[in-house]
């Protein structure tokens, strides 16, 4: 399987608050699709 890697930078062009709202997405997605 193919590795993919997710850098986060708060702040890079759009507020801060997209950015925990995608972290929750990610989040609620590693519940039912393990990843690290």
């Amino acid at each position: 399987m193919a590795t993919h890697r997710i850098a986060v930078i708060r702040g890079d062009g759009i507020g801060i608050e997209v950015v925990e709202e995608g972290l929750k997405v990610l989040r609620a997605i590693s519940e039912n699709h393990p990843f690290e």
